[in-house]
């Protein structure tokens, strides 16, 4: 699936991902940007062994720049995918459609387990499984709170890591550390006590960010003057 990177003005440099994830067990060995469109410009590049970073910058508001990654893999395999980005002046790529993609927050869960010293390759199919669960888990907590912006699929299970995830940046920590509680048992790891006191007070912190407001009703005992005007009525009840 060729990616479509969320907007961003002309003057902010922004990180987008291209993802590989289909390669497994292959890597990256060697990766090559190129601008095919618009006026941007690529200001720095990095990679992991199946993703590559872009830092873009520039461009002109309202055209849709385009932007190759070609990969050669340590296997030999040669590839490539080319993501379009709409720059404007309107566009905000941090909120709530950002750079924030789904994918991103399952790796930073990834890299969460992995400050364990843990050392483990992640296939497709178990990204497909924590991109289930972090759906799972945003469905879980919006059922108590008030909305905080996540971006459910229109089909259940249907959701792409390319996909912005919605959320405020303050609250990828809460997301990122509490999924990977959900998927270390899937790789038979269990999660620090650093990961466990972050992924519990990030939680709280989100909770109490984002709590519904719960009217609680007056007691029928409590005098005039404290929020109940009706209390010589309820106190004393008419006589037939």
């Amino acid at each position: 699936m060729e990616p479509h990177w969320n907007p961003k003005k002309p003057g902010e440099t922004v990180q987008y991902p291209f993802y590989w994830p289909d390669i497994y067990p292959d890597t990256i060995e060697s990766f090559t940007l190129t601008v095919t469109a618009g006026t941007v410009t690529i200001a720095n590049s990095d990679n992991d062994p199946r993703i590559v970073y872009a830092w873009v910058a520039g461009g002109a508001d309202g055209e849709t720049a385009s932007v190759k990654c070609e990969i050669v893999t340590e296997g030999g395999q040669t590839l490539d995918r080319t993501a379009t980005l709409l720059i404007s002046s309107t566009g905000d790529a941090l909120n709530p459609g950002s750079t924030l993609t789904k994918g991103a927050i399952i790796d930073r869960s990834f890299e969460d387990l992995a400050r364990a010293n843990y050392v483990f390759d992640v296939t497709a199919e178990e990204r497909i499984s924590a991109l289930a669960r972090l759906d799972s888990l945003a469905s879980e907590w919006q059922s108590k709170l008030e909305d905080f912006g996540y971006i459910q699929p229109a089909v259940q299970g249907a959701s792409d890591p390319e996909d912005a995830a919605g959320i405020n940046a303050a609250d990828v920590s809460a997301f990122s550390s509490n999924l990977a509680l959900e998927i270390a048992g899937s790789f038979g790891k269990t999660p620090s006590p650093f990961l466990l006191k972050r992924a519990s007070e990030t939680r709280s912190t989100l909770f109490c960010r984002y709590a519904r407001e719960v009217e609680i009703p007056l007691s029928d005992k409590m005098p005039v003057g404290a929020g109940n005007r009706f209390w010589f009525r309820n106190r004393f009840p008419p006589t037939a």
